[in-house]
């Protein structure tokens, strides 16, 4: 499959995105997603703290429109106006001209396909269920859907064409603020777009591949007719694929590879660090260290040396090995070192065994 890049369409859809990223950024960076990215990628977190501050006062509308889930107002207008769109003035512009009735079929659209039931959109608008306001609510009560998301469709059915106007009119106000941080935003995605479309025309989505850690099936890709590529700055370690009919989107943030190498490097990291703490406790002389300390918080290193029969050197060079590894803590008080298992290097070493090999585990 062909991806076209579309440099209009990256622009409208980081305006779409612009106030999802500014009122639920804290939501965002406590998901287990964000976790493993931790704002080592330069730069990152200050587009997101920056977009929350611009935003700050606008939560409670921003709401209306959006959900944790992401852009739902993006599927509510629907890819018409989303391809057709020159720039955000026209946009705007198309969505306030939007009529109620393709703004119900693109709901309706919407909510059979979070209910799996495709096959049922092509009657459901023969039908012209979508008129049907308490059908509409049964599906919305039917599906499962985040708190954030029900309360956007309903505030969306309720009175659609209010929704749009209101919808515009509070984008209209944001411009101005997204226009100032697109300065910036322009000049990081075109200095990183250059490479990038490069490696696209030549590996296709191999490349894409390589660099998010295999995120895109081929088998997932036969149902889609052609695919568009948006680069993304407000979202810039986020690939968000979005489907419109037989066309697939791609909202991929300019530091996804960033942000994919710097997870490849960590995650080595953390597997080179396991493999430390095996080797320690699998030396019967350090095991046998360790667990004296853990008995006896107060003991020196004459007391180890005294117990476990061995020489000061022997001793030492252990201490020193455990402490460069973080498995034990050494405190200096009056000339004397006292010692302390880094309980979180442990607890870091079993929580990745019970990662890497799938275990089951319940502290009762």
């Amino acid at each position: 499959m062909k991806i076209s890049i579309n440099d209009k369409l990256s622009k409208i859809l980081d305006f779409i995105y612009y106030p999802y990223v500014g009122r639920f950024c804290d939501e965002i960076l406590s998901s287990e997603a964000y976790d493993d990215i931790d704002y080592e990628v330069e730069g990152y977190e200050e587009i997101l703290q920056n977009t929350k501050k611009k935003m700050k006062g606008y939560f409670e509308v921003i709401e209306k429109f959006y959900s944790t889930d992401g852009a739902i107002i993006s599927y509510i207008i629907g890819k018409d106006v989303l391809f057709q769109s020159a720039d955000i003035d026209d946009y705007l512009s198309r969505v306030l001209g939007l009529d109620v009735e393709i703004i119900n079929k693109n709901m309706i659209k919407l909510l059979l396909d979070i209910l799996d039931k495709q096959e049922m959109i092509e009657n459901d608008v023969r039908e012209e269920k979508y008129k049907d306001k308490d059908y509409m609510l049964t599906l919305i009560k039917s599906t499962a859907l985040s708190p954030s998301m029900k309360w956007a469709l309903l505030c969306a059915i309720d009175n659609p064409k209010g929704y749009i106007e209101e919808y515009v009119e509070f984008m209209r106000k944001i411009k101005p603020n997204f226009d100032e941080m697109w300065i910036q935003a322009d000049k990081e995605i075109k200095k990183y777009r250059e490479g990038f479309v490069k490696e696209l025309e030549n590996h296709g989505m191999d490349f894409l591949n390589r660099i998010s850690g295999e995120l895109i099936k081929e088998d997932n890709l036969k149902f889609f007719d052609s695919a568009i590529m948006c680069l993304s700055y407000f979202e810039a370690a986020t690939i968000r694929l979005m489907e419109f009919d037989n066309t697939l989107l791609f909202h991929w943030g300019y530091k996804v590879e960033e942000a994919y190498e710097y997870l490849m490097r960590r995650k080595e990291f953390e597997f080179e660090n396991r493999l430390r703490v095996i080797k320690t406790l699998g030396d019967k002389t350090k095991y046998k260290m360790l667990k004296l300390i853990a008995e006896n918080p107060e003991i020196c290193a004459n007391d180890i040396i005294e117990q476990l029969e061995l020489t000061g050197a022997t001793v030492s060079y252990h201490i020193n090995l455990m402490s460069t590894y973080k498995i034990l803590k050494i405190t200096k008080t009056n000339k004397k070192n006292s010692y302390e298992i880094d309980k979180s290097t442990l607890v870091d070493f079993l929580q990745g065994i019970i990662h890497d090999f799938k275990l089951e585990y319940s502290e009762n």
